[in-house]
């Protein structure tokens, strides 16, 4: 989804070609999206276009390269992009995966978007509670430093992802007003 969440979200700055988005996706997040070919990316363009979420505005002819065809967002596209943003933050799995949805936050509500973050950080929490080993007497002997040096892992990386999610809201609270 989050091609398609930056595709969305890059239309409506403007009007552009699959190529000026492959560009975007390039420079701004160093082509971390999936799926973020050029076949891929012309794919999900005629795949937002047969649903209405994006149109064709214009196709520019030049004499030496190929023709481009410039889209743009359709009020459909907007609710869906909206829509794909909250479902991003709702399923949450990972911080990486909000990343595109970030870039194009400031397109919904922010107070909504701060009680998703808050959900977020309560299931960040519940996991960091679930990690931490409660039957250490049924480990054999001979696993439980791995164990603890796995455990004491993950619950570096929840931290640091709570702190991360806890540093979103306050950058969301800040943007409410």
């Amino acid at each position: 989804m989050s091609i398609q969440i930056f595709i969305l979200g890059a239309l409506t700055e403007g009007e552009h070609s699959p190529y000026d988005v492959k560009k975007k996706i390039v420079e701004v997040l160093n082509n971390k999206i999936e799926k973020a070919s050029e076949g891929s990316l012309y794919y999900q363009f005629d795949v937002l276009c047969k649903k209405g979420y994006i149109e064709k505005k214009e196709v520019v002819h030049s004499d030496n390269r190929p023709n481009k065809t410039l889209y743009g967002i359709t009020a459909a596209g907007r609710d869906k992009l909206i829509e794909d943003i909250y479902a991003e933050f709702q399923n949450f799995t990972s911080v990486p995966a909000l990343y595109t949805s970030l870039l194009f936050s400031d397109v919904v509500d922010k107070q909504k978007l701060s009680y998703l973050v808050e959900e977020c950080i309560q299931k960040l929490k519940k996991r960091s509670n679930d990690s931490v080993i409660s039957n250490a007497h049924l480990i054999p002997e001979n696993k439980k430093k791995s164990i603890e040096l796995i455990s004491n892992h993950i619950l570096d990386y929840l931290e640091k992802d709570i702190h991360w999610m806890e540093n979103l809201l306050l950058y969301l609270r800040e943007q409410e007003d």
